[in-house]
């Protein structure tokens, strides 16, 4: 299973740094003074884009949902960077964005995180150490990743507590050379999970953010599986399953081309007694298998913790059913649960100003939690 683990406030950072100070982006430029910025999500079959201000709390001043080109991102790398380009920059045009500055995410792709304890050692050499740990815990060429570290607590003469951090540098500089060409000031790279909590964040007062949590983000590719403590991301996986392996599966049992079965699915969703229940079952089982499985290795080593709740977003959150069935099928689990257990669908539309109506909005808002998360790191953190 690949699976990596954190649990440090410090990430906040790193999630914005690691990936972007190659680029040659500094910390001072990251906190400008400009009061608007895009959040930037970019998914195997659409490309979300929020523009956020700042006010008495942050206002969504525009947002555009377009199709992503056929074939041009797929679970998270971009494949056809002419299209991409050509539908980013005609999204910005035709929606009428007046930012061009934006934190992005790839959906898909996956950082590697591990804790290390190291013995006191002089600075130079505490860096050679860590250089040498990358490379025998990612067995990974240095070259073809984007690294950083953190030393997270270390006092005279005591061991070292160190987070190193991970991520291919390809897909992630590719990215941002096509966001550059569509126009665009590129302020950072981010991590999805972060944007997700940053979401969840502009729902919870502080107190409730002392348990334990999780998200998930449906995407049409890959869902992306999060678990945050008392605040703090701890646990992220992906899943290469997605609202396309549904679509699949009703074109393949009705004999229907991508399009009528992409209706059905929307039309009936999980439902368990519509006409689809048999054609997306076994899918289903599968992708709320491996959520279980990714829940039960974090609480198989945190036994002392109970999950309070599960939060969905994602594309594919609104599928009807969605929340029903995988509430039923964790609720079988009652170990790693609290007995308030809930599931609840993020629309964090609920939380931030618009202008859109009751029924757009409640459409809207899961599918732009990623992009609205994004859109955060800048607005509100400045």
């Amino acid at each position: 299973m690949s699976f990596f683990t954190a649990s440090n406030a410090w990430l906040y950072l790193v999630a914005l740094l690691l990936l972007l100070l190659v680029a040659g982006y500094s910390l001072l430029r990251l906190r400008s003074s400009t009061r608007t910025t895009l959040g930037i999500d970019v998914g195997n079959a659409q490309i979300k884009i929020a523009e956020l201000s700042v006010g008495r709390r942050p206002a969504l001043l525009r947002y555009a949902i377009v199709p992503t080109p056929p074939d041009a991102v797929h679970n998270g790398v971009v494949k056809d960077g002419e299209a991409l380009v050509l539908v980013i920059a005609d999204a910005i045009a035709s929606a009428g964005f007046r930012s061009r500055r934006c934190t992005a995410v790839l959906t898909g792709q996956n950082l590697l995180l591990r804790h290390i304890e190291l013995p006191a050692m002089p600075t130079a050499e505490l860096r050679q150490a860590i250089k040498w740990q990358f490379e025998q815990f990612f067995q990974i060429r240095l070259a073809e990743m984007l690294t950083d570290y953190q030393v997270i607590s270390a006092g005279p003469g005591q061991p070292s507590t160190v987070l190193l951090v991970a991520m291919q540098r390809e897909p992630i500089m590719s990215l941002v050379d096509h966001l550059r060409r569509a126009g665009l000031v590129v302020l950072g790279v981010d991590i999805e999970s972060l944007a997700v909590q940053r979401a969840i964040g502009l729902t919870q007062s502080a107190d409730k953010t002392k348990v334990t949590e999780a998200a998930v983000d449906f995407g049409a590719g890959t869902t992306n599986v999060s678990i945050y403590h008392q605040g703090l991301l701890q646990a992220s996986r992906i899943l290469n399953i997605g609202g396309n392996d549904f679509t699949s599966a009703i074109a393949a049992y009705f004999d229907l081309d991508h399009d009528s079965a992409e209706a059905l699915k929307l039309r009936h969703g999980l439902a368990t007694a519509s006409e689809i229940g048999p054609a997306v079952a076994a899918v289903r089982d599968r992708l709320f298998g491996e959520i279980y499985k990714t829940l039960d290795f974090y609480f198989t080593e945190h036994r002392e913790q109970k999950l309070a709740k599960l939060t969905i977003v994602g594309g594919g959150s609104n599928m009807a059913g969605l929340a029903v069935q995988i509430d039923h099928f964790l609720g079988e689990n009652q170990a790693m649960l609290l007995d308030t257990f809930s599931v609840e669908l993020l629309n964090p539309l609920h939380f931030v100003e618009h202008k859109l109506g009751e029924e757009e909005a409640k459409l809207l808002g899961p599918a732009l939690a990623v992009a609205i998360g994004l859109a955060l790191e800048e607005v509100v953190t400045r």
